[in-house]
């Protein structure tokens, strides 16, 4: 009769025919770019623009999202990057509001590149 461990250290030892490779997965990890800071806990991005002009748009769509869900990021502006800089106020943490505004961002920005893009296109 084998031992627990022995019968436990074969379940674990990978195999060859048992390996995925990443490629063979059905599904995309994504991945978060957002730094998660503390003391007041907090997620801030850095986002670069090739054109002043890209910047604006995107600060501009940021500030109507936030008018909108009625939560604020801490947004600095440095010629073509902009950080952002985002966590609820009251409490000191992240919370689903903030996730909601990084997504907002995230997907703001994947925009203005896709602009930028298009833009050198015509």
């Amino acid at each position: 009769m084998k031992s627990v461990a022995k019968l436990m250290n074969e379940y674990f030892v990978p195999t060859h025919s048992a390996q995925l490779r990443e490629a063979a997965l059905p599904i995309e990890v994504e991945k978060n770019i957002w730094e998660y800071l503390k003391d007041p806990e907090r997620m801030r991005r850095s986002y670069e623009f090739k054109d002043e002009r890209s910047v604006r748009y995107f600060v501009e769509d940021i500030l109507r999202y936030q008018e909108q869900a009625k939560h604020h990021a801490k947004i600095l502006i440095d010629h073509k990057l902009v950080k952002v800089e985002v966590y609820t106020r009251g409490v000191d943490q992240v919370t689903n509001m903030d996730h909601e505004l990084s997504r907002a961002c995230d997907e703001i920005y994947t925009d203005a590149i896709e602009g930028e893009q298009n833009e050198r296109h015509v």
